[in-house]
């Protein structure tokens, strides 16, 4: 058959670059492939370290959450209440209630620069050298402490950072009922007074500058601050991330904002778990309070620290923490207190089955709660027998009534305050 050079050249061409482009195709595919395995395998391994770190941010949070005291705790004549909530999972406000002896506590509460890890690691840091500082103090003198606090991170854990801290420390004696301070650039602590439901900002009359700022300030020169402390103000410390919480407007509460929220909250009926109350008020009224690490800490004395309605005379306060094992323990302080303040037999006898029902049931709610998490008891006992339950389980079942007659129950309340449960009962 005739055939035509030209076109038959012109096909062989066109073949051999069709199979010069397949064979590119074949290897650009096989590229793709082995790039889209490379990517995967990237990508497995951001997720694996990425993982790792939310589990180290955990782990650092557990840790963090030893350091600082949380809800309720009872010291002598005197009741401590707090709440903590970092912007993160971590971060670099601490606060600490240290014993000295012979009734003598140092006091304090601060907030390093920063967020996240990096404030977290320094606010570990300094928490053990204050701790570290107080042990050798011979008159807790707080300027000293601060003074040697400063010198002491300055030279070390500041040297290479851009960090300072601000901070408010005092010394609180529980046999004089004085509290007395050095402010270091820290906001003003606020007393809110039960009875004329009136709050006080103590505006330092002389602040001493943040610690970092310069290493060789005399904070020991500085002067202290007394104040008398009563049985019927609570003494709120805390970080900048309340008072710079905003509404959706963009308004901040400031300060003196603070302190007018607080009265219009009216919380005159119980000095139990005020921070709690103040968390929760702020969030009922769509402030932002997740912006920046929220730290707020109250200490009053006990003499009015149940209810300013009534005799603290007989009272007992059982804490622990949530453990099953344990329950025939707590159960015998509480029956024996009831035996020793409780004269009427029928009385005594209703008051003792409160108090089985309500441990039991509280132990099964906090079943699954962190082992820190101290559950409180408050047994009151006189004409009107009263039972304060506190803690962090599942909320108490308003409708499970307390497994007594129900003629016999005088009041049964049932409220939670952010993340604590708080349940009265009086019979």
């Amino acid at each position: 058959k005739p055939f035509n050079g030209a076109e038959l050249l012109a096909r062989v061409r066109t073949h051999l670059e069709l199979k010069h482009t397949q064979n590119k195709l074949i290897s650009t595919n096989k590229k793709l492939a082995l790039e889209v395995e490379e990517r995967k395998q990237a990508e497995a391994k951001v997720k694996t370290l990425y993982q790792e770190l939310l589990n180290d941010m955990k782990t650092a949070a557990l840790v963090q959450s030893y350091l600082i005291p949380s809800g309720i705790r009872f010291l002598e004549n005197f009741v401590f209440s707090s709440y903590y909530s970092p912007s993160s999972d971590v971060g670099g406000d601490l606060f600490d209630i240290i014993p000295l002896g012979n009734h003598r506590y140092i006091l304090y509460i601060a907030d390093i620069s920063g967020h996240g890890i990096k404030a977290a690691l320094l606010m570990t840091a300094v928490n053990s050298i204050i701790r570290m500082i107080v042990s050798v103090s011979e008159d807790g003198n707080p300027g000293a402490i601060l003074e040697k606090l400063n010198y002491t991170i300055m030279g070390n854990l500041f040297s290479h950072t851009k960090h300072y801290m601000t901070i408010l420390m005092g010394l609180l004696d529980m046999e004089s009922k004085t509290f007395s301070y050095i402010n270091a650039g820290h906001p003003p602590f606020i007393g809110y007074n039960h009875e004329t439901n009136c709050t006080k900002i103590f505006l330092d009359e002389k602040g001493a500058i943040p610690i970092g700022w310069k290493k060789n300030f005399q904070y020991a020169k500085e002067p202290v601050q007394t104040i008398a402390l009563d049985s019927e103000t609570t003494y709120l410390l805390y970080t900048d991330g309340i008072f710079e919480s905003f509404t959706k407007n963009a308004e901040e509460l400031g300060i003196h904002g603070l302190a007018s929220f607080i009265e219009k909250l009216n919380m005159n009926d119980s000095h139990f778990f005020i921070p709690q109350k103040i968390k929760k008020g702020l969030i009922d009224k769509d402030y932002n309070t997740s912006a920046d690490d929220f730290t707020l800490m109250g200490f009053s004395m006990m003499e009015e620290s149940l209810s300013r309605n009534s005799s603290t005379d007989n009272f007992r306060i059982i804490q622990f923490k949530p453990e099953i094992g344990r329950k025939q323990e707590y159960l015998q302080e509480g029956l024996q207190f009831i035996a020793d303040k409780s004269e009427d037999a029928e009385k005594r006898a209703l008051f003792e089955q409160l108090f089985r029902d309500s441990l039991k049931y509280t132990l099964e709610r906090c079943r699954d709660i962190s082992e820190e998490m101290m559950i409180t008891f408050v047994l009151k006992s006189g004409k009107q027998s009263e039972l304060h339950v506190f803690d962090y389980g599942q909320p108490w079942d308003s409708e499970r009534l307390p497994d007594i007659p129900a003629e016999d129950i005088r009041s049964f309340q049932v409220r939670r305050w952010v993340n604590i449960n708080e349940t009265v009962i009086s019979i």
